[in-house]
């Protein structure tokens, strides 16, 4: 009976300073020399402290949000002009123009020859290039015969624009052949030399000077027309310079 009521004192004591000290189910009692797991502890600041629930932390990793990094922004880049290739001229990048008369004397071999210079203009749009010696027809009547009453008939050549003349065109050497390269725009020349029909040293007669021209260039077989020519040669010989040698 006293040993009971110790027990129950002492319970009671115990109660008043640790709250759940009556067993439960499940736990031995402390007499029996068995003892229920101590309850579980939590660490605050480094020190366990006992009769601490444990509490139930959520860990949430905070990580800053994903920004793509624009490119840096540049400055245009300005466009490089396109530079065109040199190609050979043709007739289509050429015209010609030609003096309205003979300019000058050009004396070889102690014979005086007239020059008869012709211009060559490039209107393409890219830079081209000449090299040797032009070919050259010529067509044609510059002087109409006016026939006279007594004259027979018929009489009179007439223009006859279509009509190739017969003259001999031959290369000159004077001027070695070289590269003429003819920027947009730019104009270089070559001469026809002959001897003039008013020397008065014609064995067969004046010739009429020729009504138009066609030039060629290496490599094209296109004409470049000619209106008008200023030759008019004793005999039929005409010497022909080089691209770029307009003497």
């Amino acid at each position: 009976m006293g040993i009971f009521g110790g027990r129950v004192l002492g319970c009671a004591v115990l109660l008043a300073t640790l709250v759940g000290c009556s067993a439960q189910p499940g736990a031995s009692d402390p007499l029996d020399g068995q003892f229920a797991p101590p309850p579980p502890s939590t660490l605050i600041s480094g020190r366990p402290v006992a009769g601490t629930p444990t509490p139930v932390v959520s860990t949430v990793t905070s990580r800053p949000p994903t920004v793509t990094p624009r490119p840096p922004e540049t400055a245009p880049i300005a466009a490089t002009p396109t530079v065109a290739p040199i190609h050979n001229c043709a007739a289509r990048d050429l015209a010609a123009s030609g003096q309205k008369s003979s300019g000058g004397l050009f004396v070889e071999d102690d014979e005086r020859k007239w020059i008869s210079r012709v211009f060559l203009h490039n209107t393409g749009q890219s830079p081209c290039l000449l090299k040797g010696w032009p070919g050259l027809t010529l067509y044609g009547y510059d002087i109409i015969e006016i026939c006279l009453p007594e004259q027979p008939k018929p009489c009179g050549s007439g223009v006859k624009p279509n009509e190739r003349r017969p003259l001999t065109l031959v290369r000159s050497r004077v001027r070695p052949a070289s590269d003429v390269l003819l920027a947009p725009g730019q104009t270089t020349s070559f001469a026809m030399l002959w001897v003039s029909a008013f020397a008065g040293t014609c064995i067969h007669g004046d010739v009429i000077p020729p009504y138009r021209a066609e030039i060629r260039v290496p490599g094209d077989s296109h004409p470049i027309p000619l209106q008008g020519p200023a030759v008019q040669p004793c005999e039929d010989l005409i010497e022909v310079t080089t691209f770029g040698s307009g003497i």
